[in-house]
């Protein structure tokens, strides 16, 4: 067997619906599908509004009558072509459908004709008499902006269960499809969508519901809305081609709505006309043609088991296991024990409380049965509750964490969650818990532990729940060449920073494949080694970040999502986030969701070489989108970055290309180029391994031949591009910067600076705001396009139409990895 690569670690930056309706706090929860009914789909009401009601919404087209009911006059309203829902200030609504359904999907286009203070609207299903309900919200403020979130009534209890806010507005224009799926019983699987009428983009929210006050029966469907008591005037919702389907799939299985059976209105084909042949000129990007993204969901996978395989059931009672099916080894330690090299372990259904160490000498591949549910969980469940006054103690606590962080946790550790760096965790029917550092700081909602009085102390009453401690570090530790693992979920791991990862692969060709990894203490997965594959994967919801890889060279990650990490609130630096890979060459990164992180998205670092991400969304991270340092040779095709503080920023990096990507709603930046003092030739980080590779000339930690064209720049923000170098003296001039065949907003309108350019004195930047300004000062080849008015990105679809001739032919490499057509010309995304 060869030799594996000696892993190296960077050492610096790894860098109600009724009276009132509640705004709460909400956390976010991406996770995925739960798997699809098996009755076919049938719609089983529908409506398109083509008639006349000045009270209530009246009999709908598919002959089915709505029920409603309001606190004001003609708060419910249709005027031909629409449902209206206008409402005043502290005022409600709500509209019900004659229906009883379990699996459903409901969908509507909405916009708003006017608004002025926060507005809740909301799909309630699964309606039980007592009040039980889930409520998948649109929430709107005083310019428009939407907001998906969800929540959970139990008879008059409301609970929040996630929250996403999105870009652009639905005041004063075109439609969007409001569109939700509720299904499954075990767990129950929501999902919500805001798009372009039509469209079949990943769900916004997702959220899986496995706790005791699930609701699983079929129940009512009712659209409604209320507006706060601040509100100035009235909100006026349009609401149109509202259709609800019993027996539904999630929206991630990619099924489409079934049509309706009874409309009064012709139905259309769903026949398309032949796509004509490429062209070197078109006015949109190449329809997506990408995958599902994320992990198939646990208990779905269906991996062939070979013969001689190892199997492992954790209810094994044979009185002398050897692995065979009809004797399992009751763990998967046992199986790795009695395993050879090219052995196939297969688990049986269950939950599998152990760390797993595979060493050295045996490659392997550990999976799944074939649908069924198996999860490693690093938690156990904590029974021995007793009243302290206010909080709540259970004794005879044994597990304990380090909190170290490679010598120095306060380089890590943000001063205002200085509990971060501490592993332990607690949840309550699945919800994480905030660990306070002693007993005198328990509140509800947290807790502490005392190592030496071997003691949780919790906040929130127990009584009724069920309450989960973590209690092991490591879920996987793989030290040999070419293990595969695949087909369950990793969750709820105490794992210190120095383990690395609460699964951790350290040699070469490691392989993971529809894994979820959630709710982990600090870092979710860790591969330190050549030639990975991680597809399909999951990393949601963990303490400091989803991913991490170092000298990961021909790593190839695809169709993943990584979202909602750093949970503990890191610093954003040296290490937080979605994903950071260092040192690393030959890296692509495709289809995927970097999403939703409480940091920097998307991260290359310390001389990474040779990069191509493609069709990521790397939206709403709090910092970063996508960070390109101290690296060279990148290329990034077909992304997009929205809603963060910057879009892109590369730092101390060369042979950047940047092609047909969408930016928008970044508060400071959209595209920052910035030099500093740090060089290649000149620091003790300079790796080994890129002198040895013949690298050394080409990696210099220098900002220079950059490419920016054919991307589009919403509105947000102070900069459209800023290019400055703010220690060492270097103009912009120098840098080979070419910006062309970009599509603008207008700075004269109130959008941001178009173009910044930095001098050589540090400080003195120039800024150009028309792209014939811009052509005049740095190169008259230069063609750039600008919008007439300040436009969200969402908004800009007739603006990258009529300006496509501005966009230049796109070099091969970015097509491929793109999976275009020779040739194409576009401008922004396809995403």
């Amino acid at each position: 067997m060869p030799r594996a690569h000696v892993p190296l670690t960077p050492r610096r930056r790894l860098s109600a619906i009724g009276a009132a309706v509640t705004a709460i706090a909400f956390t976010t929860s991406l996770l995925v599908a739960a798997p699809a009914s098996a009755a076919t789909p049938s719609v089983v009401f529908s409506d398109n509004f083509t008639r006349s009601s000045s009270s209530g919404w009246g009999t709908s087209s598919s002959s089915k009558a709505w029920s409603s009911w309001s606190s004001e006059k003609n708060a419910l309203t249709v005027d031909g072509s629409a449902g209206i829902l206008s409402l005043s200030a502290a005022q409600s609504a709500v509209a019900r459908i004659p229906v009883s359904v379990r699996d459903v999907r409901a969908q509507a286009t909405v916009r708003l004709k006017a608004a002025s203070g926060n507005a809740y609207y909301s799909f309630n299903v699964r309606s039980q008499a007592d009040g039980s309900e889930y409520r998948v919200r649109l929430h709107t403020n005083a310019t428009g902006s939407p907001t998906l979130a969800l929540s959970r009534m139990n008879g008059k209890t409301e609970t929040s269960l996630a929250k996403v806010s999105l870009q652009g507005s639905l005041l004063n224009t075109s439609a969007q499809a409001l569109d939700t799926t509720v299904t499954g019983v075990d767990p129950v699987k929501v999902e919500v969508r805001l798009s372009a009428p039509g469209a079949t983009s990943t769900p916004q929210l997702t959220f899986t519901d496995s706790s005791a006050q699930k609701i699983t029966g079929a129940g009512a469907v009712s659209f409604g809305g209320f507006l706060v008591d601040t509100a100035t005037s009235r909100t006026d919702l349009v609401v149109d081609n509202l259709w609800i389907t019993d027996n539904a799939s999630p929206l991630t299985s990619g099924a489409a709505p079934a049509a309706p059976v009874t409309t009064p209105s012709p139905t259309p084909t769903a026949t398309t006309a032949p796509a004509p042949a490429p062209t070197t000129s078109q006015a949109a990007a190449p329809a997506s043609t990408s995958t599902g993204r994320g992990s198939a969901t646990v208990g779905t996978t269906t991996y062939p088991v070979p013969s001689g395989a190892i199997f492992v059931s954790n209810s094994s009672t044979a009185s002398t296991q050897n692995g065979s099916s009809s004797a399992p080894y009751k763990s998967v330690q046992a199986a790795v024990n009695a395993a050879r090299s090219g052995n196939t372990i297969v688990i049986r259904r269950g939950t599998y409380h152990e760390q797993v160490e595979v060493p050295w000498a045996k490659s392997l591949t550990i999976q799944a049965y074939p649908n069924e549910t198996v999860w490693f969980d690093g938690s156990s469940t904590v029974t021995n509750w007793i009243q302290s006054g206010s909080t709540w103690v259970a004794g005879n606590w044994g597990a304990q964490f380090s909190s170290d962080i490679a010598g120095d946790a306060s380089r890590y550790t943000d001063p205002n969650y200085p509990m971060a760096s501490h592993p332990d965790q607690v949840f309550i029917d699945g919800s994480a818990q905030r660990q306070v550092a002693s007993a005198a700081e328990v509140v509800p909602g947290t807790f502490a532990v005392d190592y030496a009085a071997k003691k949780i102390i919790l906040g929130s009453n127990p009584a009724g729940k069920t309450v989960r401690a973590s209690d092991l570090g490591q879920a996987f530790n793989v030290v040999s060449e070419g293990t595969t693992l695949q087909g369950f979920g990793v969750r709820r791991y105490g794992t210190n920073f120095n383990l690395k990862g609460a699964i951790r692969m350290q040699n070469v060709k490691s392989t993971l494949r529809d894994v979820v990894i959630s709710q982990n203490a600090t870092i979710g997965l860790s591969l330190t080694n050549a030639d990975g594959l991680v597809e399909r994967v999951t990393a949601e919801n963990n303490g400091m970040l989803g991913i991490g890889m170092n000298v990961a060279h021909n790593l190839v990650l695809r169709d993943s999502v990584i979202s909602g990490n750093n949970t503990e609130r890191f610093k954003k630096a040296p290490v937080a986030g979605g994903v950071k890979i260092t040192s690393s060459q030959n890296v692509t990164v495709t289809n995927s969701d970097v999403v939703n992180n409480k940091a920097n998205g998307l991260w290359f670092d310390v001389s990474s070489y040779n990069v191509k991400i493609a069709g990521v969304r790397a939206n709403n991270n709090s910092f970063t989108q996508i960070v390109i340092e101290l690296s060279a040779k990148v290329l990034l095709m077909n992304n997009q970055t929205l809603g963060g503080e910057q879009g892109v920023a590369v730092f101390n990096a060369s042979n950047v290309r940047i092609y047909n990507s969408d930016f928008g709603a970044n508060s400071l930046h959209s595209l920052k180029l910035a030099q500093d003092a740090r060089r290649y030739a000149t620091s003790e980080r300079s790796a080994t391994y890129l002198r040895n590779a013949g690298l050394e000339g080409e990696m210099t930690w220098i900002v220079k031949d950059i490419v920016v064209s054919n991307n589009v720049f919403g509105s947000g923000g102070y900069f459209s591009i800023r290019a400055m170098d703010g220690r060492s003296n270097r103009a912009v001039d120098t840098w080979n910067l070419t910006i062309t065949g970009n599509l603008f907003n207008n700075k004269a309108a109130g959008g941001p600076t178009m173009v910044s350019w930095g001098l050589g004195d540090n400080k003195t930047e120039v800024k150009y705001n028309t792209p014939d300004d811009l052509a005049a000062a740095k190169n008259t080849s230069w063609r750039n396009a600008m919008t007439s008015t300040v436009k969200t990105l969402a908004d800009m679809a007739a603006d990258r139409s009529a300006n496509v001739g501005v966009a230049v032919s796109l070099p091969s490499d970015a097509t491929a990895v793109a999976g275009w057509p020779s040739g194409t010309k576009a401008l922004g995304s396809n995403r």
